[in-house]
């Protein structure tokens, strides 16, 4: 069976961060086969050419490998997106840095380089791409958190404190930006299977009492929220259970202290 294809997404350029890795990967796969221009950005220069040489048959993508924490070469580099497409349409800030484990534990170097990646990346991003976006009149911001940053999961407080920051720096940069054209959504995957989540798992985390997914499931729940802006959209294997979970965590906290 063909997989599907998104109409709304061709002639599109697209920056992602993060985009040889997990959900990212798959949803370019999809975004490529979909006629979407592609400004694939990843620290990974090994993985990025692999992903590229996936995409040979597509010329309308451009990878760069870089640190996006050094910001001369991140300004650098949108200039050279804005060179080579012209435009930006939509840009997902997924690069992410994973913590697990007792908070006392984590060595403070991997605290600020979590920080770093996991808010102020985004958040720089942002302030690079959003002016290009008011000239043209039109855009879309895509910020992916956690359902670490809905939920006060043990074993991931710093972890799951920079996905909620960024949680609420969508919801406000949306206001911010509500008569601009530019959208912003706030696209969380929930438990996937990927390197990361075993890496969740392995550090005593509990993604929420979910069972991770497929990364199918989400890599497809990204591309539709490109055609169908939402203001957030949670992908859950078990969406009634994490909807009872956040709202039980938010009001009753005290409820789910014997659960994780």
């Amino acid at each position: 069976m063909a997989e599907a294809t998104y109409s709304g997404l061709t002639g599109k350029v697209i920056v992602v961060t993060g985009a040889a890795g997990g959900i990212a990967s798959a949803a370019v796969r999809l975004m490529a086969r979909s006629g979407a221009r592609l400004a694939l950005v990843d620290r990974d220069p090994a993985a990025l050419d692999t992903l590229g040489s996936e995409l040979a048959e597509s010329t309308a993508h451009r990878g760069w490998a870089l640190d996006l924490t050094d910001d001369a070469r991140l300004d650098e580099v949108i200039g050279q997106v804005m060179e080579h497409f012209g435009r930006i349409d939509v840009l997902i800030n997924n690069a992410g840095l994973l913590i697990g484990g007792h908070f006392e534990d984590a060595p403070a170097a991997r605290l600020r380089k979590l920080i770093d990646v996991n808010l102020y990346v985004p958040l720089r991003m942002c302030q690079l791409v959003v002016p290009v976006m008011r000239r043209q009149g039109s855009g879309h911001i895509i910020n992916v958190f956690s359902s670490a940053g809905l939920l006060s999961v043990p074993g991931f407080a710093a972890y799951g404190a920079t996905k909620s920051a960024l949680f609420a720096f969508s919801r406000t940069l949306r206001r911010e930006l509500r008569d601009s054209g530019i959208k912003v959504s706030a696209f969380c995957p929930g438990a996937t299977r990927s390197p990361m989540t075993e890496a969740m798992t392995d550090a005593g985390g509990n993604p929420g009492g979910e069972a991770p997914h497929p990364v199918a499931k989400p890599a497809a729940a990204l591309c539709r929220v490109i055609e169908h802006p939402k203001d957030i959209m949670v992908v859950s294997s078990r969406p009634l259970s994490q909807a009872i979970a956040m709202f039980l965590d938010r009001l009753f906290p005290r409820l789910l202290d014997g659960v994780w």
